[in-house]
């Protein structure tokens, strides 16, 4: 953004969006969308940054909301959306989480165990040390946090005549919740459905298949009736349909790629991900961002898994890494 500032824009009575600025990062922005009243809401904060504190004190102060009197909900514990809450939730605020993130383990025992499962990957320890300690996931988290509220599948939000029901949509991450305010007809889609660029779904545990998980999410949100969606990045949209069909093209044209890829020979994940394209600007895999290549060989990682389940590609382990076949 070449403003830094954040953007206000009012959607409907009592809601709006807070576009709040993610400094040097490829994401941009991140919207954060508050619902003002006797007692407020805010939907997903920022990095855990001074910067990003910020820019989002800046937005409550133009709106006038009192965060002694704010609640917060968190779509998934991506740094972006969750960074700040633990800086900007008072003793008063209730913090709503999937019941999957709930359980979250905040410290740095989940990334020694993502360090090892990411050794199976075929990346080496130097590149996985170093992209670790550039991955915004690490850097800017929210601290600890000991004032969750766990929310499902059927549990509501009511503020100012607002009544949002939430929505688990795994996929992006395990525990990623969708609001969906069934008589006004809206949408906050957090990280599961995104205008312009595409949602990251990516596999870091072995044993989970977020792809499958993600393919059925998105039929899941495909039933609903929205007027308008509201999603975490970028700008809003009004056909959730058409947007769905696009994402699962997408993913179905990656998992073509993948086979294709395979069918060249066997290779790690790190090497199935050096040969699919990317919209990145470098003019090798080598030269790729750290945090970049972290995120490639995830996603990698997630279609691999799917076409594993599905048989269509089997593993073998060779030295503690995994390498994949055509079956």
């Amino acid at each position: 953004m070449k403003n830094q500032t954040p953007i206000i824009e009012k959607i409907e009575p009592h809601l709006f969006r807070v576009e709040l600025p993610l400094p040097n990062n490829p994401l941009q922005s991140i919207n954060s969308y508050i619902i003002t009243g006797e007692r407020n809401l805010v939907v997903d904060t920022a990095f855990n940054l001074d910067s990003c504190y910020g820019y989002f004190m800046e937005g409550i102060s133009t709106l006038g909301v009192d965060l002694t009197k704010s609640d917060f909900l968190i779509t998934h514990m991506h740094p972006d959306h969750a960074g700040l809450v633990h800086r900007v939730a008072t003793p008063e605020s209730r913090i709503y989480f999937s019941r999957v993130d709930a359980t979250f383990p905040r410290d740095r025992r989940f990334w020694a165990g993502l360090v090892r499962f990411a050794r199976s990957s075929g990346l080496s320890d130097a590149d996985i040390m170093f992209m670790r300690d550039k991955t915004p996931g690490y850097r800017y988290d929210t601290g600890w946090l000991d004032r969750i509220v766990s929310v499902g599948d059927g549990d509501t939000l009511e503020y100012s005549g607002y009544r949002f029901r939430c929505i688990e949509t795994p996929g992006h991450t395990m525990g990623h919740i969708c609001l969906y305010e069934p008589a006004k007809e809206i949408l906050m889609t957090g990280d599961h459905i995104l205008m312009d660029i595409t949602p990251n779904v990516t596999c870091w545990l072995d044993g989970e298949n977020p792809l499958a998980h993600y393919f059925e999410s998105l039929r899941k949100i495909d039933t609903l009736n929205v007027r308008i969606a509201l999603p975490g990045h970028r700008r809003l949209f009004t056909d959730h349909h058409a947007r769905i069909r696009e994402l699962e093209c997408h993913h179905r044209q990656r998992l073509e790629e993948v086979v294709a890829i395979l069918k060249g020979g066997p290779k790690t994940a790190a090497q199935v991900a050096a040969e699919m394209a990317w919209d990145i600007d470098c003019a090798s895999w080598e030269a790729f961002p750290a945090p970049q290549k972290w995120f490639a060989t995830g996603e990698a990682l997630a279609h691999i898994r799917y076409l594993e389940e599905d048989r269509t590609v089997r593993r073998t382990e060779e030295g503690g890494v995994f390498v994949y076949s055509v079956s």
